[in-house]
């Protein structure tokens, strides 16, 4: 294979050539790096589907795509299969690239909203019944964001609870632990108001929001529309305070009905 852009290989190289080294693993090849020449051996159809595939990613680092091990999986499936011409929808459809090479997308158009609303605003309500997608695909909007090198946390709301009243038996650690959560480039919240908040978690919670408001990109994963936040969060002063740092610039995203662990089932 010629190279064009020799610069491009670093990429897909990846760091001590691991990217290279999956693909001659995979498709049984080796490939060797001679200037502007890259010569794959092995068996034809390895050799074929290594250098489509090389082609790919080589294509991809042109468009600044980041690529990993992950992403080489993906494409060496999509090159067995004829299909690495495919690889240029992957920052516009896929969110993500599992461990075992298997990309994350929407599969309902409440999917799809979701993950454009998330994308593109900072808070970001994702509401719906359970097994609509709305924990999965924020995990995987999280993961890519760490990609990014944006520091992003999951955490369910009752977890954050539990976390937040065993600190307090610390010196400080109230305060530590709503700086962490404060610190988070993208945070989601699951579960949220699944359970009603009492007053001094109410407190924790505006402190919170408090300290994202304007900072911080935050997705709230919950089976509650907006009519039923108020009362869940008390329904006086704190949960005026609260919903005032939420709700003004947010986007509220339906997921529909359709429940995705039903239909796998």
């Amino acid at each position: 294979m010629q190279i064009e852009q020799t610069e491009l290989l670093m990429a897909v190289f990846g760091a001590f050539d691991e990217n290279i080294k999956q693909i001659e693993r995979e498709l049984n090849v080796s490939v060797i790096s001679r200037g502007t020449e890259l010569k794959i051996t092995g068996e034809d159809e390895g050799v074929s589907i290594a250098a489509r595939a090389i082609t790919a990613l080589l294509a991809m680092a042109g468009r600044g795509e980041s690529i990993g091990t992950q992403t080489v999986q993906y494409v060496i499936g999509l090159a067995k299969d004829g299909r690495e011409s495919e690889v240029h929808t992957m920052s516009r459809d896929v969110l993500c690239i599992t461990a075992k090479g298997k990309p994350v997308k929407a599969k309902t158009l409440g999917q799809k909203r979701y993950m454009e609303a998330i994308q593109k605003n900072t808070i970001v309500m994702g509401v719906g019944p359970a097994g609509t997608g709305k924990t999965y695909l924020a995990c995987a909007l999280a993961k890519a964001a760490c990609a990014r090198r944006v520091r992003s946390c999951y955490v369910r709301q009752p977890d954050l609870e539990d976390l937040w009243r065993e600190s307090r038996d610390r010196p400080g650690g109230e305060r530590k632990l709503v700086r962490k959560y404060g610190a988070f480039g993208l945070l989601v919240i699951d579960e949220w108001l699944l359970d009603r908040p009492d007053t001094e978690f109410r407190s924790m919670l505006l402190e919170l929001m408090e300290l994202r408001y304007g900072t911080a990109s935050t997705v709230f994963c919950t089976q509650f529309k907006k009519k039923d936040w108020h009362p869940r969060l008390g329904g006086g002063v704190h949960a005026d305070a609260i919903m005032d740092r939420i709700v003004h610039n947010a986007v509220w995203v339906d997921m529909g009905e359709a429940n995705m662990r039903q239909r796998r089932g």
